[in-house]
């Protein structure tokens, strides 16, 4: 719970960008993927979600509220595709 208070302390002062790769990082949602079939999969969009959040901070400013918004507007619009994308050229997948 420390933690939790600690990210929402410090939401209002930091970019969304910011404030998910720390959420990602400190809450180990990179490691957590390892318990999955296919951790690659979860890095994948994991990785995803933060270009996302890195293009609203790109294209305008503003907190994650904005960017939560932005994605609702986004789904809307739909610039947001069902998948991440491709899996990458070393993944032992089906193409």
């Amino acid at each position: 719970m420390r933690a939790l208070a600690s990210l929402h302390d410090r939401r209002m002062w930091m970019e969304p960008s910011a404030l998910i790769s720390l959420i990602l990082t400190e809450l180990h949602f990179f490691e957590l993927a390892l318990v999955h079939r296919r951790p690659r999969d979860h890095w994948h969009r994991l990785r995803w979600v933060l270009d996302q959040v890195r293009a609203f901070d790109e294209g305008k400013e503003g907190t994650l509220g904005d960017f939560l918004d932005w994605v609702d507007l986004s789904e809307e619009a739909e610039r947001w595709t069902s998948s991440p994308g491709p899996p990458e050229t070393d993944d032992d997948a089906v193409r």
